[in-house]
């Protein structure tokens, strides 16, 4: 991992309304999500990142670069999707795609492959204002992922999006970070986010409540969650076992499913080793983990 960018002791405030207060963090390459209920600072983070909203105070640097003095040199290395992104309702689809393409210097033939990120092609040459919410929400994403940025930020990109598209979304992300792109993708939407981030960000009254790498972060909470299968495997040795360790807080059973809760996940994949687990997996609570973060935080 390499630092993206940092902001210090940022502060952003509408008259007497403090949208941000004395924020200081670091951003890292791969995936970082941003995590918080409806108002608590994430988007007019992500739009001071983008340069689109000046800090009342503070410093802030992304990809070696002030984005408010250097936005568009910024903008040509990164890919945003705003939570309220707004399109020229008059304009087909295929055109709003190839104004952005021309601010990157992207050719007609970029714009032609974005159209199958999500299947938009159907609709590209019909005008914006024709559109479905979701049908919205695909071209601002496919606008987001244009080309090849550097560093992708994506604000509550799963609104109006269906079951299929959700998913499709997750994909894209998923393949864009395996190829090297970073990717910040802010959401309140917890339950529904399968992702596995490298980073999170927990955004509370405009504070960050808890930030860093996520291992980190669950280890010190005693959330790290490991899944395993309980086939072929002693169900009381495997229950006793695991209760009786003191470094094993929770432990659960869904089905055929075992999952325990854990602040040394060392010791506890050691412990599931000597039961004869085979296969196990690390998987994040994520609504969990933000509730814990700022309790403590409290």
């Amino acid at each position: 991992m390499r630092e993206l960018g940092r902001v210090e002791k940022l502060w952003k405030k509408y008259g007497l309304t403090v949208a941000l207060r004395d924020i200081s963090f670091s951003l890292n390459t791969g995936l970082s999500l941003f995590l918080g209920p409806n108002g608590s600072g994430k988007s007019t983070c992500i739009k001071i990142l983008s340069g689109l909203v000046k800090p009342s105070n503070g410093k802030v640097e992304l990809l070696g670069l002030n984005p408010w003095v250097d936005r568009v040199r910024l903008m040509k290395r990164v890919g945003v999707a705003l939570e309220n992104h707004a399109l020229p309702r008059w304009a087909r689809g295929i055109d709003v795609l190839k104004y952005y393409a021309r601010l990157q210097g992207l050719t007609d033939a970029d714009v032609e492959k974005s159209l199958k990120l999500f299947d938009i092609g159907e609709y590209a040459h019909r005008t914006v204002d024709g559109y479905s919410a979701g049908m919205r929400q695909k071209l601002v994403l496919t606008i987001a992922l244009l080309g090849e940025p550097e560093l992708v930020v994506l604000d509550e990109p799963t609104n109006a999006l269906d079951s299929a598209g959700k998913q499709r979304l997750f994909e894209l992300v998923t393949e864009k970070v395996r190829d090297g792109c970073s990717v910040i993708l802010s959401t309140h939407f917890f339950a529904e986010m399968p992702l596995k981030a490298d980073y999170a960000y927990f955004f509370q009254g405009g504070e960050a409540s808890k930030w860093g790498s996520l291992e980190k972060i669950s280890e010190e909470l005693g959330l790290v969650r490991i899944v395993f299968n309980l086939k072929d495997l002693d169900l009381a040795k495997t229950l006793n076992t695991l209760r009786s360790t003191p470094e094993i807080r929770e432990v659960a059973i869904r089905g055929e499913v075992v999952e325990v809760l854990t602040g040394n996940r060392i010791k506890a994949m050691e412990t599931l080793e000597n039961l004869g687990v085979k296969e196990a997996s690390q998987t994040y609570d994520y609504l969990r983990i933000y509730r814990e973060a700022f309790k403590q935080q409290s």
